[in-house]
């Protein structure tokens, strides 16, 4: 049988990956924590134990003609450049010899070199997937961020058509504020003169009334004019021409 290691550090432990000659449920357990059984004490020592006595309850060697108990057990640490990958326990009928000794210690190296090369293409097929996966994502972060920087580029669209429009009401409201303050004004000019063309208007009336109720008096204005000088209404004509009429 063989038991692959798993794991790393304190909590490595041993699984089974094969038993031949043997049933799973007739004493191979599926599971082996370090120094546990012999399988387990080789995969902590990572030395060669080789079991020439053997008692009679152990598990025999089935086949299709018999079954009879092994009498050599032989348990060999498979390596690569020094860590333990997996133990092999080996049950015989009779002694190993030096040959099958020496053909299982560089089994079990060509063994070691196998299973590293196993675990590496694992690695890299998981590399590989969390790669991809990863650039999924970064796909995906890709195509949000571009959505992002399209709905960012859209509202400083808006923001500037809006400062823009801001803007031309900015300035045509400034020249509303500009024609009002000149008609304003104009219009306390004309007022201005209006007042004066009526007072002017008044005070001659006045005056007229006053020549026409008493014949012959000299009246004086508020101009000291005598009668015969130019009225006001003649000297105010330039004023009057300038001044709007309503």
């Amino acid at each position: 049988m063989i038991y692959q290691v798993e794991g790393g550090g304190a909590a490595s432990g041993l699984k089974l990956l094969s038993a031949l000659c043997g049933r799973c449920g007739n004493g191979h357990a599926e599971r082996l924590q370090l120094g546990e059984g012999l399988i387990g004490q080789c995969a902590l020592i990572a030395r060669r134990m080789l079991i020439t006595e053997i008692p009679k309850n152990v598990v025999p060697i089935s086949s299709g003609l018999f079954r009879a108990p092994p009498h050599h057990v032989i348990v060999l640490p498979v390596l690569f450049e020094g860590e333990v990958k997996a133990v092999i326990e080996l049950a015989s009928l009779g002694a190993f010899t030096e040959l099958q000794l020496t053909f299982l210690e560089q089994l079990t190296t060509s063994i070691g070199i196998v299973l590293n090369s196993i675990e590496a293409t694992m690695q890299t097929e998981g590399l590989l997937k969390q790669s991809q996966q990863l650039a999924t994502e970064l796909q995906v972060q890709q195509r949000e961020l571009q959505q992002t920087n399209e709905q960012l580029e859209q509202k400083a669209q808006q923001l500037a058509d809006g400062t823009s429009r801001w803007k031309r009401r900015t300035r045509k409201s400034n020249r509303r504020g500009a024609r009002w303050r000149r008609r304003r004004t104009e219009l306390a000019l004309t007022s201005k003169y209006k007042s004066e063309f009526l007072a002017n208007m008044s005070h001659e009336l006045r005056t007229s009334a006053q020549q026409h109720s008493h014949p012959g008096t000299a009246v004086v204005g508020e101009s000291g004019r005598q009668p015969g000088t130019p009225s006001r209404w003649t000297s105010r004509a330039p004023f009057m021409a300038r001044a709007p009429i309503f």
